[in-house]
């Protein structure tokens, strides 16, 4: 018989008025043996804890970018592409070339977004775009990936908030960003945000799904009287 049993046996023995300081005393014992205790915190407990940080890569972290990126994607859009596709664009945005190539271009910017010490996600942005489409002092968020495994605990959100405010830190009226037009859940999760629809493009690359290159563009307005989103309004 363990010792909480054996406790609670005794102390059941002892509860009689005619022992008033054992009935007390046992009372006490009881209610400690059967009380439930406060657990030390599960490992997912303590990972909650633990805050999103971005950190901005530099020629020096190629191979730690091109793995990041490779998983990253691969993960959430293997099933987007037609038979070969995805190798074909992994090659194309994440080799080792084109990824010093826009390390290396003044208005091009690569984000680990990490949590603790470990890489959960990227994103990529382009300053000065879109001139094109008259949006003047624009930046694009061209990328934005979060490993399957990490999403839902708010990662994302933050992320984005962040580039929210150093875009406008920075001086940029406008961000803007492209989206699947049928990923609903991926336009909700942008409105939230405060970006709102602007215009239909479609998605010129091969192998990619046809049924999956209908795009919408949204944008935020970052004037000085707007309000940055709050990772805290959830």
């Amino acid at each position: 018989m363990n010792s909480t049993k054996t406790c609670i046996i005794n102390c059941k023995y002892k509860l009689t008025y005619e022992n008033p300081r054992g009935f007390l005393f046992g009372f006490y014992l009881l209610n400690w043996a059967i009380k439930p205790r406060n657990k030390p915190y599960t490992r997912w407990q303590q990972a909650e804890k633990i805050e999103m940080q971005l950190q901005k890569a530099i020629i020096k972290d190629i191979t730690e970018l091109r793995k990041i990126c490779i998983d990253a994607y691969s993960k959430n859009f293997y099933d987007h592409w037609n038979e070969g596709g995805l190798e074909w664009y992994l090659e194309k945005e994440f080799s080792a070339e084109r990824l010093k190539f826009d390390l290396l271009d003044k208005d091009t910017e690569y984000y680990f977004i990490k949590r603790g010490l470990k890489n959960v996600g990227f994103i990529k942005i382009k300053n000065n775009t879109n001139k094109d489409l008259n949006i003047e002092n624009a930046v694009e968020l061209e990328k934005i990936y979060v490993l399957p495994e990490c999403k839902g605990m708010g990662i994302g959100k933050s992320a984005l908030t962040e580039i929210i405010k150093k875009t406008k830190e920075h001086g940029y009226k406008n961000l803007i960003l492209c989206v699947i037009d049928t990923n609903v859940n991926a336009i909700a999760f942008y409105e939230k945000l405060g970006f709102i629809f602007h215009s239909k493009t479609i998605l010129d690359i091969p192998y990619f799904k046809e049924e999956l290159k209908g795009m919408n563009r949204m944008i935020i307005q970052l004037d000085e009287k707007s309000q940055l989103p709050t990772m805290y309004n959830r």
